[in-house]
């Protein structure tokens, strides 16, 4: 059986004993048969698993003990994700789709053809909800790590929030999520910090910019993806304004949903994010084909 996998919202630490939520006790005691001694694999979106092993078992308590923390390798690179609204409940599944695709952060925002108009109370239920949505998709992909989600903002704030100092090695969690014990490692430490807003009239490709001279410098990228009527040129031209390169992606014009996948695919294929050495860590594209 595959070692079942347990989201904490407790720090975890090594040779602790932790007792897990009766959410957890449900699915372990009636589902997988747990017993004493089996293995569980515990997680509190830090960036490392714990291996533990279930010490006590009873009517009252299920508790496991962290035998040992699992590091993990460093990327190559950091993706931060800023998403306008799309309609109805097409984020769930950018939150889901894009929390397997290894992004490090996501940031909801409303632009001038936003079609959601919610209230202030709505889109913080909706964040909430969003967040549950990308520590499920983290355990389930087996990611140590969890992407925060940050709370909705206007676009205005997008650019400010990309002159900021994020390509720091772990961004900051959100107030409600876990705080970050071991920040995540990263592939390069004088890199910088690359902008791009996707539009769907146009701008230069994808592999272009990311082996730009710009491009190969970068360890960190933010990317700025429309909603379904896609950016005024006005919001376009803040964009420029402010150092952000205007990417296209061909000449068919994509649902956002999709429009967002095909990006973060992309980006994985040519940096490399998810390709390790036999040695376990992570390499950059960019480098390997420059050498060639």
């Amino acid at each position: 059986m595959t070692t079942p996998r347990i989201f904490s919202r407790q720090p975890l630490y090594e040779q602790q004993l932790y007792t897990l939520g009766e959410e957890h006790q449900h699915y372990l005691r009636h589902v997988l048969r747990i017993r004493i001694g089996d293995a569980v694999t515990l997680f509190d979106g830090s960036g490392s698993d714990y291996q533990g092993v279930v010490e006590r078992l009873d009517a009252q308590e299920l508790a496991v003990r962290i035998i040992n923390r699992a590091a993990i390798a460093g990327k190559a690179c950091r993706l931060t994700l800023a998403q306008a609204l799309p309609k109805g409940s097409k984020m769930d599944d950018i939150v889901e789709k894009a929390t397997e695709l290894g992004v490090d952060r996501i940031i909801p925002f409303l632009s001038s053809r936003s079609v959601p108009k919610w209230s202030a109370e709505k889109a913080a239920d909706r964040v909430v909800r969003w967040r549950k949505i990308a520590i499920e998709a983290a355990r389930r992909c087996r990611r140590p790590d969890i992407p925060p989600i940050e709370d909705v903002v206007p676009y205005e704030d997008i650019l400010r929030m990309a002159r900021q100092d994020i390509a720091a090695s772990s961004p900051p969690w959100p107030e409600s999520g876990p705080a970050v014990k071991h920040p995540a490692p990263v592939g390069r430490s004088n890199g910088t910090s690359s902008g791009i807003i996707f539009w769907e009239e146009g701008g230069q490709s994808v592999k272009s910019i990311l082996h730009g001279e710009n491009g190969r410098k970068a360890d960190h990228f933010f990317l700025v993806i429309g909603p379904e009527g896609g950016f005024s040129r006005e919001e376009v031209n803040s964009a420029q304004d402010m150092g952000f390169v205007v990417a296209g992606l061909g000449s068919q014009v994509l649902r956002v949903e999709t429009a967002s996948l095909v990006v973060l695919t992309i980006l994985q294929y040519e940096l490399g994010i998810f390709s390790m050495n036999d040695d376990g860590k992570f390499y950059d594209v960019r480098e390997v084909k420059k050498l060639e």
